[in-house]
């Protein structure tokens, strides 16, 4: 019996271990695109805003 619930208990921890690595890959996937956005996409929209501004306001 005790066997059985060692065989057991390894083998939910190695589906926890699978798990675990799945949700890592999954938070370093949404963490790329977060950084993404922050560093490029905004200070983008930001620039493009100031070059048409510049445009409105200097002529």
């Amino acid at each position: 019996m005790g066997l059985i619930l060692l065989l057991l208990f390894l083998w939910i921890m190695w589906k926890l271990f699978k798990l675990s690595f799945w949700l890592l890959g999954v938070l370093i996937t949404i963490a790329l695109i977060v950084f993404t956005v922050k560093v490029l996409v905004i200070p983008g929209i930001i620039l493009i805003f100031l070059i048409f501004a510049g445009r409105i306001f200097t002529n």
